[in-house]
């Protein structure tokens, strides 16, 4: 009992750490070529050279919708051009009056976990020195997060040394994430979540890096006929029948058309079945075969094996049932219940 005890604490501690913020400590740093965090650099006067300015540390699903800074140029040379690599309107001048980025209507998210947010052009002329960043005049260290669309703060890791050492930020800026799954979670039931049996919900938690076309859960009752009210995804097709892989059973939601992939967003699928409960495995499936639960998979609760049951491994499905079998006291209907995976 004190084991279990301790695991739900866990438990509870880890569901928070999702919901929470998850970017302690966004870090924004100057790399002369990303993703290599090349910050000193050595060109002869009068050639050019590009700088980026980078974030990372964005956490589970953290993005860049929103950002400010001002660059402190202490080398000789030009800026020739300055452009923002979120997509979207940007306002003011990196050097003068500061300079704001934006994604537009769209989320920026990390490639290799950082965001290349923008890129500037110097012509180096002859005098060594660095490139620093600081806080925006305005809207300071702010960022504006793609998931929860509030404001988040960068720290400052490292400038640029041009023919010289670069210069190192704020003492306390590293990256303490927590660790973060792809999971299908089927718990806490009751307080506001339905109870299973009779309704079944699975809620899945995607990171940016794993996009998925399909969700599959194995379950032990073949009868389609016993499940009703499946929620779906938009673009996606709900299951119309209970696909048997190998010996398996399976339940599968998918986008066909890869048109809606499940990317940074939680989504909870959900049936009805009368059944009693067991434990099942559940996938989540890249495009190159969606609707196939073994099949391009990108996540599954055998990579979870690590977490609890009903939070991250397995799930809760329906049991089958057997055939009627007769008795001295008439005909009852045993329920199978599967044991391991």
């Amino acid at each position: 009992m004190t084991r279990q005890l301790v695991l739900l604490a866990g438990v509870l501690v880890f569901a928070g750490q999702l919901s929470a913020s998850q970017n302690p400590h966004i870090r924004v740093y100057l790399d002369a070529g990303p993703p290599n965090l090349i910050s000193e650099i050595h060109p002869l006067p009068g050639t050019t050279f590009d700088v980026y300015v980078c974030f990372d540390c964005l956490g589970r699903c953290g993005g860049v919708m929103r950002a400010g800074f001002l660059l402190d140029r202490t080398f000789s040379g030009l800026k020739t051009a300055q452009v923002n690599l979120l997509g979207g309107p940007d306002f003011g001048d990196a050097e003068v009056d500061g300079w704001t980025i934006t994604s537009g209507p769209d989320c920026a998210y990390p490639a290799d976990d950082v965001v290349l947010a923008a890129r500037l052009t110097y012509l180096y002329l002859a005098e060594p020195g660095n490139l620093d960043v600081l806080p925006h005049p305005e809207s300071g260290r702010h960022v504006e997060d793609c998931e929860s669309n509030e404001d988040d703060e960068y720290c400052f890791l490292v400038g640029l040394g041009v023919c010289t050492a670069p210069h190192f930020g704020q003492d306390y800026c590293d990256c303490n994430l927590p660790p973060y799954w792809r999971v299908a979670r089927c718990e806490p039931q009751g307080g506001g979540n339905p109870v299973h049996p009779p309704t079944y919900w699975y809620d899945v938690d995607n990171a940016y890096d794993a996009v998925a076309y399909g969700f599959h859960v194995r379950v032990f009752d073949p009868d389609i006929t016993d499940y009703s009210a499946f929620s779906v995804p938009s673009g996606w097709i709900g299951p119309e029948t209970v696909s048997q892989v190998g010996n398996e059973l399976w339940l599968s939601w998918c986008n066909p058309e890869l048109d809606s992939p499940l990317v940074c967003s939680d989504f909870r699928f959900e049936f009805s079945n009368a059944n009693p409960s067991t434990w099942g495995h559940w996938t989540l499936t890249g495009p190159s075969d969606p609707c196939h639960p073994r099949s391009a998979v990108v996540a599954a609760s055998w990579f979870n094996y690590d977490l609890p049951d009903g939070w991250g491994y397995r799930v809760h499905v329906p049991a089958s049932s057997s055939p009627a079998v007769g008795t001295s006291w008439g005909s009852v209907k045993a329920l199978y219940r599967p044991q391991g995976p």
